[in-house]
């Protein structure tokens, strides 16, 4: 199929979509187009996570987690950009880390955290030493 022949099917699919429907199709290929720019995997982790906006704290669930971020499932209305402090559960039972960070997506559903460092190399550390870390803002 070219090109061109994909696009017209595509609209005629969409032309006869519901207005949900559109935007749930419309979230999957932004999703799609923001995992393109990350620079390291992105894995499910449902880990319970501990956290401070503005010198008030907050509970609620990382949905997914990558070395340098984490999507927080919270109904908080929270601001963009905002500066956050995390601690929770490492995968693989390597103890817990707090790491400050940035709110960079707000979604419905949650917010996207951009951790003020690349934790994987706290953890590599972590795997070489087998003992309690500090690195920077990081702690293990």
């Amino acid at each position: 199929m070219s090109v061109s022949a994909a696009t017209s099917k595509l609209i005629s699919m969409i032309l006869k979509m519901s207005p949900s429907e559109i935007m749930d199709i419309l979230r999957i290929i932004e999703e799609k187009e923001h995992e393109k720019k990350r620079r390291s995997p992105r894995v499910s982790y449902f880990m319970a996570v501990d956290y401070v906006v503005s010198e008030r704290a907050y509970s609620g669930y990382i949905n997914n987690i990558s070395s340098e971020g984490v999507f927080i499932e919270t109904n908080e209305n929270l601001p963009l950009n905002a500066d956050i402090k995390l601690t929770f559960a490492l995968p693989n039972s390597q103890g817990h880390i707090r790491v400050g960070g940035k709110i960079v997506r707000k979604e419905k559903n949650g917010i996207g955290i951009a951790f003020d460092m690349d934790i994987q190399s706290v953890l590599d550390r972590r795997r070489i030493n087998g003992s309690s870390v500090t690195s920077g803002k990081a702690i293990i």
